[in-house]
């Protein structure tokens, strides 16, 4: 009798090890979590010493034009460095991943939200060379220390097939429009007190008096064999507006204020932006 008990036990407890074994159908996830799917929510702000883009190859001749240089070399452009840290801050991102079997075309779905006040804090641009030990040599800035305000926006991402005909859609509703704070653009001779020009702030929105915001309604980004193709919405306009716009120095003496500069109503609808390499 007591074997037959232990036997009995045994072949219960397979039993259960072999229900518990068994492949759950969609259905049942389903029912089980309340939806499908993986949601990712980014709550810190990211700060990096560097990000950089190293030209392997330096400048190569652009139809027979060498510009003066006859032996190119590796070069390197960096924004941010260890004491103007590149910095990203605004809030939760959040990325909803999903996929799906496209009818045929199945592809993986990555929809991306941005937060509301986004900022970006480039801690300047600078370019260099590199040494035979990869080490950055004669580092020069290019571009001021700028600050970036956007947010707000959705980035709908398909990886595999893209049933919404680009690999990315960006729609959404920048609220006051694109902020650059402290944009400059450095002058050829390096000097870290001068500028080619500069302007306190420039603001990009949608064209018209009555408008501050920008929004994008579905503009395209795909992958095609050129390179890298980016298409405004249809009939796109937006305006312009530079504040502070100089030319020359940052000292009184060497400045030459230009004023405040707008432009109203550039079209942006119809135009296609490639970036390859070559």
């Amino acid at each position: 009798m007591v074997a037959i008990k232990t036997i009995t036990i045994m072949m219960i407890l397979a039993s259960s090890q072999a229900y518990a074994m068994q492949k759950l159908e969609d259905e049942a996830l389903s029912s089980a979590t309340g939806q499908d799917g993986i949601t990712i929510t980014l709550d810190s702000d990211i700060e990096m010493n560097r990000f950089m883009w190293i030209d392997n190859d330096g400048l190569q001749p652009i139809e027979g034009n060498n510009y003066n240089i006859d032996t190119p070399s590796k070069g390197v452009v960096s924004i941010g460095n260890e004491t103007n840290k590149l910095k990203i801050s605004g809030g939760q991102t959040r990325i909803k991943i999903d996929s799906d079997g496209g009818s045929g075309l199945p592809f993986l779905n990555l929809n991306v939200q941005l937060p509301d006040d986004l900022s970006i804090e480039t801690g300047g641009v600078y370019v260099s060379g590199r040494d035979s030990d990869d080490a950055l040599i004669a580092e020069t800035q290019i571009l001021d220390n700028m600050v970036i305000n956007l947010g707000g926006l959705e980035m709908n991402i398909q990886l595999g097939n893209a049933p919404q005909t680009d690999m990315m859609r960006i729609y959404g509703v920048i609220n006051n429009g694109i902020r650059v704070s402290n944009f400059g653009v450095m002058s050829s001779d390096g000097a870290e007190d001068h500028y080619a020009f500069k302007t306190d702030e420039i603001l990009i929105k949608d064209a018209g008096a009555g408008n501050s915001d920008l929004t994008f309604n579905g503009v395209g980004v795909s992958v095609v064999p050129s390179g890298l193709r980016i298409t405004p919405s249809a009939g796109k306009q937006v305006d312009v507006a530079m504040q502070e716009f100089s030319l020359g120095g940052t000292t009184s003496s060497a400045v030459s204020s230009v004023g405040n500069v707008f432009i109203s109503g550039l079209g942006l609808g119809g135009t296609t932006l490639t970036i390859s390499g070559h």
